[in-house]
């Protein structure tokens, strides 16, 4: 039996793997297995799955990035929670749906010790290495993936620097005197205690 890598074909006459011609006939012939043939195909194919005539991959596993059959990892998903903050946080192209959009992450990030991701609906996926508090909570249409039996971390506690009053007044303005200060609407209608969270003590809110 031959076994034909990623880049090649089997010829059914001779059993035996050549270098494809062109893409369109590693996108045929290279992602099915080859019945009646004495060739099998050892690799990834975009969806994840390793593809092994002799050994496939069983129900609850997946492929790894050493083309291994390892155990399925299992993921929790969340509604609108706000996105994780995280050291790396990478865009991804090429998701239409949330459950793609993971998939995406996992191929391109295999290496992350744990995972998180996050879909904007309307195509915008990202994929994380960790997730040290929650942001945006505010805001619809989101998607937040997290590697299943790790909860939710607690909304970040931050001021936002972008945020002003009147054009220049900051947060750290409001934060002087937070109880007169902090029912401030800023020049983005958003007021005080919304944008100013560290400063108005507002985090719960």
């Amino acid at each position: 039996t031959v076994t034909c890598l990623v880049g090649e074909i089997c010829l059914e006459e001779s059993e035996s793997c050549v270098e494809c011609l062109g893409s369109d006939d590693c996108d045929n012939q290279n992602i099915f297995s080859h019945s009646g043939t004495g060739c099998t195909i050892n690799q990834c194919t975009n969806d994840g799955q390793c593809l092994f005539n002799q050994n496939a991959c069983g129900p609850n596993e997946e492929c790894n990035a050493n083309n291994e059959c390892v155990a399925l990892a299992s993921y929790d998903s969340y509604q609108d929670v706000g996105y994780c903050t995280s050291e790396i946080d990478e865009q991804v192209d090429g998701a239409a749906t949330a459950e793609e959009c993971l998939n995406l992450c996992k191929l391109e990030f295999p290496d992350f010790e744990q995972l998180f991701v996050e879909f904007i609906n309307g195509g915008e996926c990202y994929c994380q290495n960790e997730c040290t508090c929650m942001d945006d909570l505010s805001s619809a249409g989101r998607t937040t993936f997290t590697p299943t039996g790790v909860d939710l971390p607690a909304m970040c506690c931050s001021d936002d620097p972008s945020w002003r009053f009147k054009g220049k007044r900051t947060c750290e303005w409001v934060g002087k005197k937070p109880s007169r200060r902090c029912r401030k609407r800023g020049n983005d209608e958003r007021k005080a205690h919304v944008a100013c969270k560290k400063a108005c003590d507002s985090c719960d809110r």
